[in-house]
């Protein structure tokens, strides 16, 4: 945490000043939803909580679509809010074959 603190510039340094004096998180976690709830722009998230709604397989690899899904996950919020929903979706998602073999 304390590197990418060290990286800030401009408005993310002075915004970050600011809250370290309303109480600094502890956690790697607690740094990314204070930042992410200040530079996220809202239209960004949407758009990439629809991507993750249409998300499927389709003609990539499990590899590739598990990569995809990961990566678009950060943006889920309530849309997957537990592991047994993020599993769920995943797994709803990926071709018919596929999903046929997996157990439920």
């Amino acid at each position: 945490m304390i590197w990418a603190i060290d990286t800030l510039k401009g408005d993310a340094q002075r915004w970050w000043v600011q809250e370290i004096e309303l109480g600094m998180p502890t956690t790697w976690a607690d740094f990314l939803v204070r930042f992410k709830k200040r530079y996220f722009i809202k239209a960004f998230q949407d758009r990439k909580q629809r991507e993750l709604i249409n998300l499927k397989q389709e003609s990539m690899t499990v590899h590739d679509y598990a990569t995809k899904y990961i990566s678009l996950l950060r943006f889920a919020g309530a849309l997957v809010p537990n592991e047994v929903e993020k599993a769920r979706h995943f797994q709803m998602d990926l071709r018919d074959n596929i999903r046929g073999r997996m157990a439920v």
